[in-house]
């Protein structure tokens, strides 16, 4: 999606089309929302949750849960906008960080504080 709005953007700028991109966006993107979960829209063909999805495969850090402090509340889960925090076997949660948008929700309503930004190892 990112790469169609962009080329879609340089064609109307090389060809010298007098075309509102902007409009059509917002019309297709109001579409898709009619449609599909918020969800879908922001992983899959959102242009900035794309960018960020991309970002966060490199950036050297990201959030994550302390599975010794986590008492499996699930209120972390529960706030999370894209859904990015999982359950694991034991009933602890982990946030998958290459989609993790970095909003910090999880961190404000957790009550034992153990989420928390921390340094990416690169194996």
């Amino acid at each position: 999606m990112l790469v169609a709005f962009i080329m879609l953007f340089v064609g109307t700028r090389l060809l010298k089309v007098k075309l509102n991109i902007l409009l059509y966006v917002i019309g297709f993107a109001t579409l898709i929302t009619l449609f599909f979960e918020e969800e879908f829209w922001h992983k899959k063909l959102c242009p900035y949750g794309t960018l960020l999805t991309v970002g966060g495969k490199v950036a050297p850090l990201k959030l994550t849960i302390d599975e010794k402090k986590c008492v499996s509340c699930g209120m972390c889960q529960k706030v999370c906008p894209t859904n990015t925090i999982i359950t694991l076997e034991n009933n602890k949660r982990k946030i998958i960080a290459k989609e993790c948008l970095m909003c910090f929700e999880c961190e404000k309503v957790c009550p034992v504080n153990a989420i928390h930004l921390k340094i990416k190892h690169i194996d």
